[in-house]
């Protein structure tokens, strides 16, 4: 009996964390030292109607290196989406646009930060980890 309990409790444990750290994103990709991942929502088509979350993971910005992502979430119209938000917890706007493949497995597109210099490019494949 105490074995089934500790096996309760460690379903429960890995549970609580994979709600805790919210929705894993479907794309992903690395580019120019520049870790790149969103969360989309497809439509019953299955094309992409809407990117939940979009980030990044070593951006280089004023000789250091940056973590972040969107406040919103994007609308894909056609293929294609573009904002200009908030950076989610830090009070600078970032522009980013991006474009999907036909068959939807591949995002490309670009992001600027404002006060970080260039507008870097970033492409991302579906289910890629």
């Amino acid at each position: 009996m105490r074995t089934l309990g500790i096996a309760v409790l460690l379903v429960l444990g890995a549970n609580a964390t994979a709600i805790g750290q919210g929705p894993q994103p479907n794309y992903q990709g690395k580019s120019g030292g520049v870790s790149w991942f969103m969360k989309v929502k497809s439509g019953a088509s299955g094309k992409p109607v809407r990117v939940m979350s979009f980030g990044w993971d070593g951006y280089p910005c004023q000789g250091d290196h940056f973590t972040g992502g969107s406040s919103k979430s994007i609308k894909v119209t056609s293929g294609s989406f573009s904002s200009t938000q908030l950076i989610n917890g830090v009070k600078a706007p970032f522009t980013v646009h991006g474009k999907f493949s036909a068959d939807a497995k591949k995002a490309t597109g670009t992001v600027k930060l404002k006060g970080c210099g260039a507008t870097r490019s970033w492409s991302m494949k579906k289910g890629a980890h």
